[in-house]
């Protein structure tokens, strides 16, 4: 049952920083703060990623472009 458990997050993980690699190049951050975040990703998985979303990544904008989703 463990053995599951860490090979779901060490998926999660690896998929996170992947995610994380892909969409932080439109970030206009500095690149101390992008390298930041892609080992914060690294050292704690989907939690990293969640942070990223929430501080770094760019909004959403709807389709007709005049407000953000929240």
């Amino acid at each position: 049952m463990l053995d599951g458990i860490m090979l779901l997050w060490f998926t999660l993980t690896g998929a996170s920083v992947l995610f994380v690699i892909i969409d932080i190049r439109s970030t206009p951050e500095s690149p101390v703060l992008k390298w930041g975040f892609v080992l914060l990703t690294a050292y704690t998985g989907p939690i990293g990623a969640f942070l990223y979303v929430l501080g770094c990544r760019e909004p959403l904008w709807t389709c007709r472009g005049l407000m953000p989703l929240l």
